[in-house]
């Protein structure tokens, strides 16, 4: 997608004493030579990657070619192409990292908006994060005894980027690992059972509750909790019109089941209670909704987790399922696989197979595609890789010192991948993954959560619809700088452009648009063909 920083192009083989780039699409052509000693990694400026990225259509290939000098002698150039997607990704993404150096070598929940480098959003033992979609709450354990958090914390995300205390309740499973409405209001618990897997760090018995972020009350639920106990890892869909959870009620992990839910009744109402997935033997858990609330992605592995205790291998991959009981899709493309199922991650199925987990997805599509975040513990480049710079590198589970883990291992880190809008007619509707630039590159990070930004009212800057409460962001003027955007209201008698409020695709300008959880969507384009 366009709106992040410029990559890092990163060279296997023997090192180079010069490297020769160029990078090419419709109307935009950059050339650059590198001299020793930096030709196995070039950074690209960030002008240039916006130029790229502003110059590629949709139907255009983005041309990226090397050759290099070894010892006198040239080789290649060998070439990738890559298409961008034709928007900006959204909003502001939340992890858990272990090991900060922003912290101070403590944990943190971090943010990381497109295009910016990671911050400290809540530093210490603040973690097992919940976001809502619209990115006005985030909720959390804080603290940890043996086995489970001491208090939970709701926190409001305000749209300057500050955070106000909500609610803080002593009893650390309510809120931590719950699911948020999209608006922040209520949370569901995650419920623990007695007795098997559970993510770390929990245990119970602790049964499923619909509470209140601000008063830190339960709120009567019958619907729900006469049919269901144990909730884990539950996850509300963006329009806050469906829920999806691991249900430990039916079996030990092995479940994935969805419930369709409406806030606006007295009491909240859960129905149509149904299981959308059995695995015989894997654990199915961390649902996330693609925002057209008609499928999930989630991990399917060896357990909750994305290791064993002290360090140790737990292997998983991310997949599909429709709300309505369709077949999986196994989304090989984005788990490191091609369609004859062979590794195409650089240092192969051994080295970086089944180690992706915890999928979300951003609440709003971008660029005719759904954005996937996940933890992976693949390699990243010639930098956090065996015999990166990075030390390490090889080291994919984490160093046990004493009775803990130390030093988590700075494999575990957050990357992104699309997923075609027509995801239904396909085999496979997922894209090769990349690495979400911006992150601390020693630090262990996990559990993303993308959200949206706090909206704003009318009359507040924007550089797009999904910024503003009222969901409209027009041109109110122009200044020195070029146009002025603001937030608006709805305009009478007016279409909507793409990311603008709809109740149905008839509302949009466009007529080739989609209404995707309310806002108009562009379709996936044809794309380049890529060789």
């Amino acid at each position: 997608p366009r709106g992040l920083l410029a990559p890092s192009l990163q060279f296997g083989g023997a090192v180079a004493s010069a490297t020769y780039i160029k990078i090419s699409t419709t109307n935009f052509s950059y050339t650059a030579f590198a001299a020793a000693p930096t030709p196995t990694r070039i950074a690209l400026p960030e002008d240039v990657w916006r130029g790229v990225t502003e110059s590629a259509g949709a139907s255009d290939a983005v041309k990226v070619q090397v050759t290099e000098l070894v010892n006198g002698v040239a080789t290649g150039p060998i070439e990738e192409q890559w298409a961008i997607a034709q928007g900006s990704l959204k909003g502001v993404i939340y992890y858990n990292t272990y090991r900060s150096l922003l912290a101070g070598s403590d944990g943190a929940v971090m943010r990381i908006r497109p295009g910016q480098n990671a911050e400290v959003l809540q530093k210490g033992c603040t973690v097992c994060h919940s976001v809502s979609s619209h990115g006005n709450v985030l909720v959390a354990g804080v603290d940890w005894d043996e086995s489970n958090p001491i208090d939970s914390e709701a926190l409001s995300l305000l749209a300057d980027g500050t955070t106000k205390p909500l609610r803080i309740v002593p009893e650390g499973r309510t809120f931590a690992l719950g699911a948020l409405t999209p608006d922040g209001k209520r949370v569901l618990s995650m419920g623990a059972p007695s007795t098997g897997p559970l993510p770390r760090g929990f245990s119970g018995p602790f049964a499923s509750q619909l509470v209140d972020t601000k008063t830190g009350t339960a709120i009567a639920a019958p619907s729900f909790t006469d049919q269901v106990t144990y909730a884990v890892t539950p996850n509300f869909s963006p329009d806050g019109a469906h829920l999806a959870f691991n249900n430990r009620d039916v079996s030990a992990g092995h479940t994935l089941s969805v419930m369709d839910y409406d806030g606006s009744s007295t009491p909240p109402t859960f129905s149509n209670l149904r299981d959308v997935l059995t695995s015989p033997s894997k654990v199915v858990a961390w649902p996330s909704f693609l925002p057209d609330g008609n499928a999930v992605v989630f991990h399917e592995g060896d357990a909750f987790d994305t290791s064993v205790y002290q360090g140790g291998p737990l292997y998983a991959d991310v997949h599909l399922v429709g709300t309505d009981s369709s077949a999986p899709k196994q989304l090989n493309t984005l788990n490191g696989y091609d369609v004859n199922g062979a590794s195409y991650l650089p240092y192969g199925d051994a080295e970086e197979g089944h180690l992706d987990y915890e999928p979300s997805v951003l609440p709003v599509p971008v660029g005719g595609y759904y954005w996937v975040l996940f933890t992976s513990r693949r390699s990243y480049g010639n930098t956090i890789a065996p015999d990166g710079t990075v030390p390490r590198g090889n080291d994919k589970w984490g160093k046990p010192q004493g009775d803990e883990v130390e030093s988590p291992s700075p494999r575990k880190k957050i990357w992104l991948a699309p997923i075609d809008l027509n995801y239904k007619g396909e085999i496979d509707p997922s894209h090769p993954a990349i690495y979400l630039p911006g992150q601390e590159l020693e630090s262990g990070n996990m559990r993303a959560f993308a959200a949206l930004e706090p909206c704003r009212a009318d009359g507040g800057s924007c550089e797009s619809a999904s910024e503003c409460c009222n969901g409209f962001c027009r041109q109110t003027g122009r200044d020195d700088n070029g146009p002025v955007l603001q937030c608006v209201p709805p305009p009478a008698n007016a279409c909507s452009n793409e990311e603008e409020a709809c109740a149905t695709a008839s509302d949009c300008c466009d007529k080739t648009e989609l209404c995707i959880n309310k806002r108009c969507a562009s379709p996936t384009p044809e794309e380049p063909p890529i060789h």
